[in-house]
């Protein structure tokens, strides 16, 4: 057993995974099982520029399912992970737990606070990023350098990690930052700073890869080293500058840099995500790091149940003000010239060539810019039709007029 859910589970047979659906079911990674039945193809309703569920699997590499006829347990994970984090999620209000879920477990909410955060484009990063992971850390370290060198402070910190790790396992985010401390560490104090930061970011890619090459299809394998790499590069462009236009730049250099991304998960941009998550960074910090040491046996659950509120207050009235512009993903080759683009103009910005720099500047915000705009919806013409299993529906476009049937469901 790789992975268990509410209503499916991840069978691993030999080299190959199958997807196995059995609702409510109680199984834990770890847990080892027989099964009899037949294998099929994996095959399911697909909503047009809904999530796709196939499409998930197989990036996980998964593409069979087994209908299971017979199965038998031959060995169960003693140590009850599911339950342990149903029960710690169990010391909080509704709110609190579906966000602290969406944070520290990765489990995304569609209601309340976490449904607000996501609206501003803001939970994926938070959870794919890790950032609250590091600061728990250094908070920890800070205050072991009091007392201890820095080297065994670091080695406590990397204990406390690994205990996270294995409660969370296989969260991907988890064991990223696990291997970047592990490897850091060594680098440092056994290695004599042999490698860089850039060559510490490929080597780790490099062996997540050869572990598991659909690591390379996740969303936060891709954010989480992402982020490493941009700020390897950018931070020698800004160090040049004052700290509050250090601020503003890296805004709007994260901002273009995860245009892309905000296009494939939320078929819109929020101009506004960047300046709005630099401002809750702080509330963010503290809510991740309260939440750790809540997870680590310290009792100040109806601490964080406040401090929802107050995050609650804020974003609710921050979603009604927000501004959003709507637009369909990148495509693979725009992908590819995207990012060409933003490279370049980075290097023309960094050597200070400015006549050439602000000529292609002038170019790519133009063509990003009629990308934006919907010209081509008004030459649309296209009936689609969604089976979401419990009704149809028809949806009707003919240039900028769109017409939903929905008959529901058939009693």
């Amino acid at each position: 057993m790789t992975q268990s859910k509410e209503n499916y589970f991840i069978f691993q047979s030999k080299l190959q995974k199958f997807y196995v659906y059995e609702k409510g079911n109680e199984y834990e990674i770890g847990d080892w099982l027989t099964l009899d039945g037949e294998k099929e193809p994996l095959s399911f309703y697909k909503i047009e520029s809904g999530f796709d569920f196939e499409e998930y699997l197989n990036k996980k590499g998964v593409n069979y399912q087994i209908n299971v006829k017979n199965k038998k347990k031959l060995f169960s994970n003693p140590l009850k992970l599911k339950k342990f984090k149903t029960r710690f999620l169990s010391h909080f209000d509704e709110d609190t737990k579906g966000l602290i879920g969406a944070i520290l477990f990765s489990e995304i909410a569609d209601d309340g606070v976490v449904d607000d955060l996501n609206s501003l484009h803001l939970v994926k990063l938070v959870s794919a990023s890790g950032f609250y992971i590091y600061l728990f850390l250094k908070t920890i370290e800070y205050f072991l350098n009091k007392k201890i060198k820095e080297k065994w402070s670091r080695i406590i910190s990397i204990s406390f990690l690994s205990i996270y790790a294995f409660f969370t396992f296989p969260r991907f985010t988890v064991l990223r930052i696990f291997a970047f401390l592990i490897f850091g560490w060594i680098n440092k104090y056994k290695l004599n700073s042999m490698f860089s930061r850039i060559e510490q970011i490929s080597l780790i890619g490099m062996f997540f890869l050869f572990l598991n090459y659909h690591n390379a299809y996740s969303d936060s394998f891709i954010i989480g080293f992402s982020i490493s790499i941009f700020n390897c590069f950018l931070n020698p462009i800004l160090n040049r500058f004052k700290k509050k236009k250090q601020i503003v730049y890296r805004m709007i250099g994260m901002f273009l840099f995860f245009l892309p991304f905000e296009l494939k998960f939320y078929s819109s941009i929020s101009p506004l995500s960047s300046l709005i998550g630099y401002m809750l960074s702080p509330l963010f910090s503290l809510f991740g790091i309260l939440a750790l040491l809540c997870f680590y046996g310290l009792p100040i659950y109806q601490l964080l149940n406040w401090i929802t509120v107050g995050l609650k207050g804020i974003t609710s009235v921050i979603s009604i003000a927000k501004l959003e512009i709507y637009a369909p993903e990148f495509k693979s080759v725009f992908i590819i010239l995207y990012y060409g683009m933003y490279i370049l103009l980075l290097y023309l910005f960094f050597i200070g060539y400015k006549p050439l720099f602000k000529k292609l500047r002038i170019v790519s915000f133009t063509l990003l810019g009629i990308y934006f705009v919907p010209i081509k919806n008004g030459f649309v013409k296209k009936v689609s039709f969604i089976n979401v299993g419990q009704g149809d529906a028809c949806l009707v476009q003919n240039g900028y007029s769109t017409v939903l049937i929905d008959t529901g469901g058939c009693l």
